[in-house]
């Protein structure tokens, strides 16, 4: 069996979080089959790890305790809500 056979008993996720000097931290939650993690982000890029069931499917759901857009926070004009953005995804066996 090769190793990319195995199912991944991990998930590593890379985010860049929408912060400004009035919000400095952004709370995030990843739910897996395995269970909840919480992680605070707390700017530039940042590794969150969550455990997964080892089952060969596998679901990731990523929420943000608040959204905001680039406006509301006095980053430019942009009015999209937002949290912050996916860069990476990696499965570990």
């Amino acid at each position: 069996m090769c190793s990319s056979d195995l199912p991944a008993s991990s998930v590593e996720l890379f985010f860049f979080p929408l912060l400004s000097a009035e919000l400095p931290t952004r709370p995030v939650s990843i739910t897996t089959s395995a269970g909840v993690t919480d992680a605070v982000l707390t700017g530039g890029g940042q590794w969150v790890s969550a455990p997964l069931s080892g089952d060969q499917i596998q679901e990731v759901v990523i929420k943000c305790e608040t959204i905001d857009s680039p406006l509301d926070l006095g980053l430019g004009p942009d009015q999209r809500k937002l949290c912050a953005k996916l860069i990476a995804a990696r499965f570990n066996p």
